[in-house]
């Protein structure tokens, strides 16, 4: 099964940036490239995606059961939720004094207290569809999406966006939201490896660009993820680059320095990555997935990977400046 990431508590920035360029009407999903031998391991039956006889299977949209998950489980069982946004009322509670004072037999105690209110709100019952929009021989590339469109317009939006991300991101690891009537196209733009350039010396709105795409992992916070997004912003304008480049798409983690027109410095805002300076064809070289890069590629003529450890700056410093001459 896929890992399963922390819960949202709030709906990410990139998420708002995106709904912002959408109508009123739009579609929780997410486009994910896949190995076939995770499929053949069963990581992704629980939403119908199977291999049999030496093809992909879909079972159609699931109900995922309430032991799958805490998202799982709201959105089957609903959710009560504390007002805090309203007054407080009084709430008689009664019960029983096991061992009342002086040590005479229990007795029935009743209270009042202010108590915030509660509400209860039903589960939506979304179902979860996987849908093949291209197969290989290694990989394929699918949709998961909620089924039920969501609107802008209705006034518990915040709430319902919120359990739907979560719903999708405890099945399958990712989310995005698209317009309900989304061509393939449109899907597979996400995931294409796509560069936008920016002009160099604009710091702040730069950064600004970069982090609109981008939602903090379970391994960091988003103070953490603007604060490391900073640094690296920092360190890449250091090398004197003609333009940054930010990735889109399925490269939303990714900024880098471009040297020139064969030397590029990548950079991933995740933490746990290491940094890649491409050489030559770098558009093309950064099409390829990071472990075809490091299987098939070579290492000082295709590119070179630095280990975020020991003095990893002043070694990518020296790099540049030997392979820019």
């Amino acid at each position: 099964m896929a890992a399963k990431k922390r819960g949202m508590r709030k709906v990410p920035l990139f998420i708002e940036t995106r709904l912002g360029s959408l109508g009123n009407d739009f579609r929780v999903a997410v486009v994910q490239r896949i190995n076939i031998e995770r499929i053949k391991a069963g990581d992704y039956a629980h939403v119908g995606l199977t291999h049999q006889n030496g093809s992909i299977g879909t079972a159609g949209p699931l109900l995922l059961g309430v032991d799958f998950g805490r998202y799982a489980k709201r959105n089957i069982e609903g959710q009560t939720v504390v007002r805090r946004d309203l007054p407080k009322i009084e709430k008689k509670i009664c019960y029983v004094n096991p061992r009342p004072f002086g040590n005479p037999p229990p007795c029935d105690v009743t209270q009042f207290r202010m108590v915030w209110q509660r509400e209860h709100f039903d589960g939506p019952r979304h179902l979860i569809e996987a849908v093949v929009l291209l197969a290989g021989d290694e990989s394929c590339i699918v949709r998961f999406n909620i089924t039920t469109a969501l609107s802008a317009l209705n006034v518990d939006i915040d709430r319902e966006l919120l359990l739907a991300l979560n719903l999708l991101q405890e099945a399958v690891g990712g989310i995005n939201v698209f317009p309900p009537e989304a061509t393939v196209e449109e899907y597979l733009d996400t995931i294409q490896v796509k560069w936008e350039i920016l002009p160099a010396g604009e710091r702040e709105s730069n950064i600004r660009k970069i982090l609109s795409s981008m939602r903090p992992t379970s391994q960091d916070s988003l103070e953490d993820l603007e604060r490391r997004a900073n640094e690296r912003y920092d360190f890449l304008e250091s090398l004197s680059p003609r333009n940054i480049v930010r990735g889109t798409g399925g490269m939303g983690g990714y900024i880098g320095a471009l040297i020139n027109d064969a030397l590029v410095v990548f950079e991933n805002l995740h933490p746990g990555n290491g940094t890649y300076i491409l050489f030559g064809d770098w558009e093309t070289q950064s099409q390829r997935t990071k472990t075809d890069l490091l299987t098939n590629g070579s290492e000082g003529e295709d590119y070179i990977r630095v280990i975020h450890s020991g003095d990893w700056q002043l070694r990518i410093r020296n790099l540049v400046a030997s392979r820019a001459q």
